[in-house]
């Protein structure tokens, strides 16, 4: 304890950043270090469970640090500690808002539909129930075998299908000791049981789970995670002001109306972000866990909107729609929550709608 103490202190001083390799956490301080035989002192004291990097951002308050996990596709994502501080009024990072949001790693692809497939045949072995069978893609059968050589977005699933899918995911491949989402204490594995004798909804153990953000299970992200994402992470660089997740030309990184002929495409054929993600605008839209709600001027921390909301949000455009919808901070389903609100309602499906995949650090 002592050492650890005063590595950590060692550092502070000098502007290094420690990555403790067996907790796998991060320590980010002010200024980069600038001399050669003070790093060579640290290194004097460190044993080989701690390795010293510079922290290239230092000193810029609201920058994160980013890296790409090879090993399973997934990118970390460190937001500042000081919260992300909100400008404009559109997306949920609204001028007087400031977000605080923990370390997550997001899927660089959103979710396949084999991947989807596996899992859902292993978890309707395992107790699990889905309200739906999935779709490869737009064009595709409702619970058909993967089509060989065909590897798009799975769609046609509800909110309630995508959370139940993360639990048994998360079981399959960490343990039922990660699952995220419960119910009355108990993992939720049923997209289809209710309270009651109407299927009202809010009525659905889904519609009223609980989400246990600090547990390292695969899960939806959260609205403002997901839009932090898509605009690259860092609100000092230019891509955050970007229209769409990776530039300003819509061509570049999306499937839409206008190119796409209307069919999903395989995620990770356009240009990524700047953090190595791809398709946040277009090919498929992308449930996340939030309830939908107006966002405040007021700082919240890993905001997942009002409880007493039924209605939920889906954010990035589709390869069946309009440009507009596939900015970083258009909320499509906030546009039709007064035209046809019942399309938000956690039982709809669309063959536009799929999801993506994020994980607590």
């Amino acid at each position: 304890m002592f050492f650890n103490k005063y590595i950590k202190k060692l550092c502070i001083e000098e502007g290094f950043m420690i990555k403790l390799n067996k907790a796998k956490k991060r320590f980010q301080y002010g200024k980069i270090f600038y001399s050669v035989i003070l790093l060579k002192a640290v290194f004097i004291f460190i044993s080989c469970n701690y390795k010293i990097v510079p922290y290239k951002e230092a000193g810029k308050e609201n920058s994160s640090e980013i890296k790409v996990v090879h090993s399973d596709d997934f990118v970390e994502i460190t937001p500042p500690v000081s919260g992300i501080i909100g400008k404009g009024n559109q997306g949920v990072f609204v001028q007087g808002r400031t977000v605080m949001l923990s370390d997550y790693a997001m899927d660089k692809y959103e979710l396949s539909y084999k991947l989807w497939y596996e899992v859902k045949e292993w978890a309707k072995n395992n107790g699990y129930e889905f309200a739906n069978e999935g779709r490869e893609g737009f064009k595709g059968i409702d619970g058909a075998l993967p089509a060989a050589g065909v590897n798009v977005p799975v769609t046609n699933i509800n909110w309630r299908d995508a959370i139940v899918w993360c639990n048994a995911y998360t079981e399959k491949v960490l343990g039922q000791n990660f699952c995220v989402y419960t119910y009355q204490g108990k993992i939720l594995k049923s997209a289809e049981k209710y309270d009651g004798a109407a299927s009202a909804i809010g009525a659905f153990w889904a519609d009223k789970a609980e989400c246990n953000l600090e547990k390292k299970g695969y899960r939806l992200p959260t609205e403002a995670e997901w839009e932090f994402a898509a605009r690259g992470g860092w609100q000092n660089k230019p891509d955050w002001d970007f229209k769409y997740a990776g530039s300003d030309s819509p061509d570049d990184v999306a499937w839409y109306k206008e190119n796409s002929e209307y069919k999903t495409h395989e995620s990770g054929k356009k240009q990524a972000n700047t953090l190595g993600i791809f398709d946040m605008s277009g090919n498929v839209y992308e449930w996340c866990f939030n309830r939908l709600g107006v966002p405040k001027a007021e700082t919240v921390i890993n905001p997942i909107g009002d409880k007493t909301v039924t209605y939920r949000a889906f954010r990035g455009g589709s390869s069946n729609y309009v440009k507009e919808h596939c900015t970083v901070y258009c909320r499509p389903n906030a546009l039709s929550q007064e035209t046809n609100p019942q399309s938000l309602n956690p039982d709809k499906k669309k063959p536009t709608l799929g999801f993506r995949l994020v994980r607590t650090k």
